[in-house]
């Protein structure tokens, strides 16, 4: 069964790519079943949105709302029965969550109706269906946040980020995902840690000892640190426990799925490569950006790796630093995986239940969130950065990237001419990739005048008729701006406000004025 990873540049047909081919004029079998799935594959693309649409702001989900009341008051319901000072301190732990929910909500942080968070619910309800020892009013929220993480806050409560669902290969991967998390929120992993955090810290004994310490006049950080530290590193432990029993677990509750189990421990490779950026390949600066009205230069390209020298200095890796990691190694939570799949069920399986297409749809509609996310936040440089990856990986889309591309150069200029670049794009960093570290150089390089034409030439490529989107519009309202059309700026500016209120690039928009 086939995995979708980068499509179209993660798989190219070249002529006489087959090397059967080359030394024969009957292709073998292998060579045609390859030649009908790139058919196959291209035909399953043609059928992802000609463009993405980026999903409404949502700030108000009535049945979100309703379970997360419900949540609060039976978590508080379950502790009554705790000594005081455990009780306080889980309900204090229980209103921030249960705070920081509805301000997530609020600040418009969760894909509501959105096309993600329905494929996601798909493969839960899935999971559910065939396990029937889980409860069934889980709460499923797919947040915009473009890091590679999921996670239980528990009383059914899951979190999976746009940024992981980006990572994914297949359908499968994100199934067990949701069942290694399903076995966190099963076994009240979140609960049990809370309250042996609650034993060893509020015990009356320990504030004792720690009221002593803090009275103490000499080696005070050292006396904390020998009394904390051992419940530290007890903490550490448990957590790596919890992990490789929620693998053990997820992987049953997997098991009883329709999907592949080989899924598992592909997962693990991705989580192990989760700090690096997800495409590698070198953009082509001046194929990119360049065109006849704005005219490549040399120094768009210029690029001086910065020193790494006392980068490190601090990062000498001891024996206590170690144990304070609070996953397993992926190689050992793979090991431990392993262990737990039948023999005869180490192959087969299911990578899709849901059409290949639609996982495809996922993939575009995951990365084009994210770049929503940063170009709406003002993170100018990773919008042009990971909207130039979009175009490599979805070419038929030649709306959405543009698009976004017209909106971040036209911001980038208005910055410049502000001379203040640094609010929208960072320096060059050690820190950062080296990919990115050639964009952000370049975009440093550019004049003000190159940028508000780069953004004109993207802009021209997106039809007007699309302004009925608030990524279209704003676009055009921000180059209308630089461009100090005054009449155009007012049209669309005033449309936009009307009609995108609430919008997530209102602050944008509502702060440009020609007067």
């Amino acid at each position: 069964m086939p995995h979708f990873s980068k499509p179209v540049s993660g798989l190219s047909f070249k002529k006489n790519r087959c090397p059967v081919i080359q030394n024969s004029k009957r292709p073998t079998n292998l060579c045609l079943f390859l030649i009908a799935f790139f058919l196959f594959y291209q035909s399953a693309l043609s059928q992802v949105p000609t463009t993405f649409i980026p999903s409404k702001l949502v700030v108000k989900d009535s049945v979100a709302q309703v379970r997360i009341d419900k949540t609060y008051n039976q978590s508080i319901a379950l502790i009554q029965n705790e000594e005081k000072y455990i009780k306080d301190y889980l309900k204090d732990i229980y209103t921030e969550r249960k705070e920081y929910l509805k301000s997530a909500i609020s600040g418009g942080e969760f894909l509501f109706d959105s096309f993600l968070q329905t494929y996601a619910q798909n493969v839960l309800d899935h999971i559910l269906s065939k396990n029937p020892v889980l409860r069934k009013d889980m709460l499923l929220l797919v947040s915009r946040n473009p890091m590679v993480n999921a996670y239980s806050l528990g009383d059914g409560i899951i979190i999976i980020y746009s940024g992981l669902l980006e990572r994914l290969d297949n359908e499968a991967q994100l199934a067990f995902i949701l069942c290694h998390e399903l076995a966190h929120d099963h076994k009240n992993h979140n609960s049990a840690k809370a309250i042996g955090n609650a034993k060893k810290y509020l015990d009356p004994e320990f504030q004792k000892k720690l009221k002593e310490v803090l009275q103490e006049q000499y080696m005070v950080k050292q006396k904390l640190t020998d009394l904390v530290k051992p419940g530290v590193l007890e903490d550490m432990r448990y957590s790596r426990d919890y992990e490789i029993e929620a693998d053990t677990i997820g992987m049953r509750f997997f098991l009883n799925t329709d999907y592949a189990p080989a899924a598992a421990l592909e997962i693990m490779e991705i989580l192990d490569n989760a700090d690096k950026e997800s495409d590698l390949s070198p953009i082509d600066i001046k194929e990119v950006f360049s065109s006849p009205s704005v005219p490549f230069r040399n120094g768009w390209t210029y690029y001086e790796p910065g020193s790494s020298l006392g980068v490190f200095e601090e990062e000498e890796r001891t024996a206590d630093e170690d144990s304070l990691k609070t996953h397993p190694d992926t190689k050992i939570r793979a090991e431990k995986i392993q262990l737990v799949i039948p023999p005869n069920a180490k192959s087969g399986g299911q990578f899709f239940r849901q059409p290949e297409t639609q996982f495809a749809h996922m993939k575009m509609a995951s990365e084009g969130e994210i770049v929503e996310l940063y170009l709406a936040t003002g993170n100018v440089g990773r919008a042009i950065f990971l909207a130039t990856q979009m175009q490599k990986h979805w070419p038929h889309d030649t709306i959405y990237s543009n698009a976004t591309m017209a909106h971040a150069f036209a911001m980038l200029s208005n910055y410049q001419e502000k001379t203040s670049a640094n609010k929208v794009m960072p320096l060059p960093s050690h820190f950062y990739d080296e990919n990115y570290n050639r964009i952000i150089s370049f975009l440093w390089e550019l004049k003000k005048s190159e940028t508000a034409g780069i953004a004109e030439v993207f802009l021209n490529r997106v039809p007007s008729a699309m302004t009925e989107h608030e990524h279209v519009l704003s676009a055009f309202v921000y180059q209308a701006y630089i461009s100090k059309q005054k009449e155009s700026f007012i049209k669309y500016q005033t449309e936009f406000l009307k009609n995108f209120s609430k919008g997530k690039y209102n602050w944008q928009i509502r702060n440009l004025n020609l007067n």
